[in-house]
Formats: structure tokens, C-alpha cells, sequence
């Protein structure tokens, strides 16, 4: 399990050895969870965690039921830090699929202290890009269109995925999901889908996600490509 975190921190810089053996002995400390699993909960304490396995989501739900989520957490990505109001968190986090987690506080809090370069200086790094990712979020939901929305989310998912050239990978998130992320309604959603289908971009299957055109994909998106995660 330790590799998804390591390659994530290791695309920003170089780890030393005992960098590479802390996270090691951090990933030893690993907890597995249910889907549905609450990780995180709005409104109670907050603490940072690192995702090892399996796919989570951070989302609000309405009092009438509805739900919007903030973004999704793939393996090797961390969620809890800076997303938190006076000690307390303004999301939760839950399990989409069965995931492994791991508490990350004194993780961080250690890689710090011991030096402003290496394993502290890629952390940073992906909280940086967390930030950067949830204004690309923002743009989508508010300015894009609906296939526009599709097509820019499934070339994230892509790239987060470590996929950036493959012809399919995993997207374990059913069209519920997927609407509540793009603000668009499930019926909606089917229809850009087909239609995406249609013209041999993308085709969603049994949790996998089949890339058959990957520059018509990119083209029907007007933002520029989504930061990788």
C-alpha cells in the first residue's frame, strides 16, 4: 500500500531513504473501512489523513437531501488538512468504495520540524495542488456546460488516476455520484453520456472508464487540462 502515497510525494521531489522509510512505517499504522463509511464529519475535530486505497469522496448534504461534493480522494492523496474552522471540519468525507486510511497529523507535523526541503517540501506540494484543483472545480460548476463539465471530469479522473495515456482505467463512481460532483441531474447526466458514446469519446462500464478518443476529449472541454492529483 505504500506505493500510491510514495509515487504522489515522489512526483514533487526526491525522497531520502528515511523519508521513504517514515512513510513506510506510517502506512504499518493503516486502518480499512466499509463503503459508506463516514472518514470525516462536518463539524467535529479535524485531523489530516492520508488515503492508501480505494476511493473517498468530501461532500456537504442538505437538509432536504440533497448533496454536493467538493471534490473525490484516490489512493495515495490526503484529506483533513487546511479544511478545517477553528479545530472543526466544513466537509465530510466518506468511503465510496472500501478504502484503507491513515491518520497523518504527527506524520506532518514531524516532516516539518526535521527540514523545509524533501518529504515536508512535497506535502506542501499536494496541498498546493489540492487548492489548485478546487478553483478548476469551481470554474466547472459554475461556467461550464454539461458536456463540457463530463469531459473535463473524466480527463481529471484520468490524470489523478496516473492514467494519462491509457485507453481505460478505473472510475468506481456511479452516475449519482457523478451528477452530484457536476451540479447536473442524473438524467441529464445518461444523455451526455450517450452522447459522449456516440461520438467514440468516452464510454463508462462496470466502473471503468474506456477512453476512445483522448484528443476529442480534451477538445470538448474549454478549460485547460485539469492539474493531476
Amino acid at each position: 500500500m505504500a506505493a500510491p502515497l510514495l509515487r504522489r510525494l515522489g512526483r514533487f521531489t526526491a525522497l531520502a531513504l528515511d523519508e521513504i522509510d517514515a512513510v513506510r512505517d506510517l502506512i504499518s499504522r493503516r486502518k480499512r473501512w466499509r463503503p459508506g463509511t463516514t472518514l470525516f464529519a462536518e463539524g467535529r475535530s479535524a485531523a489530516p489523513q492520508f488515503l492508501l486505497s480505494g476511493w473517498a469522496c468530501s461532500q456537504r448534504v442538505l437538509r432536504d437531501g440533497r448533496r454536493q461534493i467538493f471534490d473525490f480522494v484516490l489512493p495515495g492523496e490526503g484529506f483533513g488538512s487546511g479544511s478545517a474552522v477553528d479545530g472543526q471540519a466544513r466537509q465530510t468525507v466518506v468511503a465510496l468504495t472500501s478504502v484503507e486510511t491513515v491518520d497523518a497529523g504527527a506524520f506532518i507535523d514531524a516532516a516539518r520540524e526535521a527540514s523545509p526541503h524533501g518529504l515536508w517540501r512535497a506535502i506542501r506540494a499536494t496541498e498546493k495542488e489540492e487548492d489548485a484543483r478546487r478553483l478548476e472545480h469551481m470554474v466547472r460548476l459554475g461556467r461550464l456546460m454539461a458536456h463540457e463539465k463530463v469531459a473535463h471530469f473524466i480527463l481529471e479522473m484520468q490524470r489523478r488516476s496516473g492514467a494519462d495515456n491509457a485507453a481505460s482505467f478505473a472510475l468506481p463512481l456511479t452516475q449519482e455520484t457523478i451528477s452530484d460532483a457536476l451540479g447536473v441531474s442524473v438524467v441529464h447526466l445518461n444523455r451526455v453520456l450517450r452522447q459522449l458514446r456516440s461520438e467514440n469519446l468516452v464510454h463508462l462500464r462496470g466502473g471503468v472508464a474506456f477512453v476512445g478518443n483522448a484528443k476529442g476529449l480534451a477538445a470538448a472541454t474549454v478549460l485547460p487540462p485539469p492539474p493531476s492529483g
